[in-house]
């Protein structure tokens, strides 16, 4: 909140386009009093996870489907819309290009 006060003072808080969660994994806070679009990351591995997230007041999800299977981010990105949450893709330890190989995927 500090981070968001600190915006709003020097009138930046209409450039903050999205904050990713800032808190630990194990950590349940809920957000939605943050002025700013809070995306669920870290803490996000199954549709159940989405769906929690979403309950604490989170506005968008970062999808990291290396880390899950392709049917597990299907379901999350369609539990995510039902909520008129949006996903966006976020994964920084592959490159996309580098999983597909010559002849296919």
């Amino acid at each position: 909140m500090n981070f968001s006060d600190y915006a709003y003072s020097i009138g930046a808080i209409d450039r903050i386009a999205l904050l990713e969660e800032p808190f630990a994994e194990d950590t349940d806070i809920y957000v939605d009093d943050i002025p700013v679009r809070v995306a669920a990351d870290e803490t996000v591995h199954s549709d159940i996870d989405v769906l929690k997230r979403i309950e604490l007041g989170y506005t968008a999800i970062a999808l990291k489907p290396i880390a899950k299977t392709l049917s597990m981010s299907f379901k999350m990105v369609k539990l995510a819309h039902d909520h008129d949450v949006p996903c966006y893709y976020a994964d920084l330890k592959v490159n996309s290009v580098k999983i597909i190989k010559k002849g296919g995927i």
